[in-house]
């Protein structure tokens, strides 16, 4: 019996009478496993700036918010001004006879601007709108306010107050609505 010798090319194989290059499968798993790695890293950064531009978004209307309260702040402290007869407090753009005659009479509205300032540069104004709804006289609850004999009922004023802050680009960023009691 003769001696058979096998041999064996690393770089040829014969499989079904067609000769395959096994030099280029390093090449072609090297391209397939760095473009699964760019895109686990694409998908990365993709959320990473989008959960930043989320972020920005909610500071914006925090702050936004934060400005409609202090304006709600600022038309409630004018009220009580009106109502001890003491001047409008001087934030306030048109401290007009409307003002006045709105924290005093029922069933009247009025329009006011504020402008409050904001972060280097910016700035936010408060577009408010305040109604005085109705009055109604406090039947006596209240016995730790008593009041002197003959003096006058108390009275409470109810005043709805709606504020829409823009910041200096013109975009809404926060909107608020409160019913205040004013008790005299």
């Amino acid at each position: 019996m003769e001696g058979c010798i096998f041999e064996y090319n690393a770089e040829e194989s014969e499989v079904s009478g067609v000769v395959m290059n096994k030099k280029g499968i390093a090449l072609v798993m090297a391209l397939i496993i760095s473009l699964g790695i760019m895109v686990l890293v694409t998908g990365a950064l993709y959320f990473t700036i989008q959960s930043t531009s989320i972020s920005g978004a909610g500071k914006k209307y925090s702050t936004g918010e934060e400005a409609a309260n202090g304006a709600i702040e600022i038309i409630k402290e004018g009220i009580n001004s009106v109502q001890r007869t003491d001047p409008v407090p001087y934030i306030i753009n048109d401290p007009s006879v409307c003002f006045r005659d709105t924290a005093i009479k029922s069933g009247l509205s009025c329009t006011a601007t504020i402008t409050l300032p904001g972060t280097v540069g910016t700035y936010y104004t408060a577009a408010i709108t305040f109604q005085n709804l109705f009055r109604v006289g406090l039947p006596g609850s209240r016995i730790e306010f008593g009041r002197a004999a003959g003096s006058a009922a108390a009275t409470a004023i109810y005043y709805r107050i709606i504020v829409s802050i823009t910041d200096s680009t013109n975009t809404i960023n926060a909107e608020n609505s409160v019913l205040y009691r004013f008790t005299n």
